[in-house]
């Protein structure tokens, strides 16, 4: 079966993985950013979108338009701002009725997303920088921060090649060292302190991997399939297995890459 490697889970790249899933082909889609759902989503634009009819279509093919729109403000016009101070409303057209439509960008992206994941052979990737492609050997390199180290995709397999596990102590103090530093920046960020726990756990101190979730409260809904398995490895390296084998008990083998399913083959 064709696969597609789709960089970027923005409004395009979530929309087209939602496409190519609902035709059947394996999609794996990845994200430089966290996910959007657990509300830690940094940069990016953040002024609303104006919805019109061509995007409604768009929408309404993979199923969510009605969803969408329940959101959405309607706007029937330009408000002209003259120098006098006086203000005029130019309306987008003589019907009332016909209007465009003012949706949050964020709102709509985590929507289009959720499109796309209903497809079992639609797979996202979050927090996975990509650093470069080769269109001849159809492979993209990507970095996953949570997992530290450097991974190639092929668009030909489904498999992915990682070396966290091959990182040398050095390349480990500094990754570690970057994320105390990101999550002295943000401390609210779970990617980051799931970075600064496994950074520490490669290192053998698992203890100070443990202390990275002190005073940590987070909904076990709104925590990604990684974040689970670099939580339940840090419990395992700390004697507690029955806790961590409850908690990924729950998981799919199918959502982990190799190297998280590496952190829980022992459990």
């Amino acid at each position: 079966m064709t696969k597609f490697v789709l960089v970027g889970s923005g409004l395009a790249g979530g929309l087209l993985a939602a496409y190519l899933g609902r035709r059947g082909y394996e999609v794996e889609l990845y994200e430089r950013r966290g996910d959007p759902r657990e509300g830690n989503m940094i940069g990016g634009r953040s002024i609303n979108l104006a919805l019109s009819t061509r995007g409604i279509h768009a929408l309404q093919q993979i199923g969510i338009a009605d969803e969408v729109l329940k959101h959405a403000i309607p706007m029937r016009g330009r408000m002209i701002h003259e120098k006098s101070g006086a203000l005029h409303l130019a309306p987008y057209d003589v019907d009332p009725n016909k209007h465009i439509n003012s949706i949050g960008r964020a709102a709509l992206n985590t929507t289009v997303i959720e499109a796309a994941q209903r497809h079992p052979n639609v797979r996202v990737h979050f927090n996975h920088k990509c650093t470069g492609v080769d269109l001849d050997s159809a492979t993209a390199q990507l970095f996953n921060p949570p997992s530290p180290g450097y991974g190639v995709v092929s668009t030909s397999s489904s498999q992915q090649r990682q070396s966290g596990s091959d990182l040398n102590a050095s390349t480990l103090d500094e990754l570690s060292a970057l994320a105390e530093k990101l999550v002295e920046k943000n401390p609210r960020s779970l990617p980051h302190r799931t970075f600064l726990a496994l950074a520490r756990l490669k290192q053998n101190r698992a203890a100070d991997a443990l202390a990275v979730y002190e005073n940590v409260t987070v909904a076990r809904g709104a925590l990604t399939p990684s974040a689970l398995v670099v939580h339940a490895a840090v419990l395992a390296a700390n004697g507690r297995k029955d806790e961590a084998k409850s908690e990924i008990s729950q998981l799919r083998t199918d959502q982990l890459l190799q190297e998280e399913k590496r952190l829980i083959e022992n459990l």
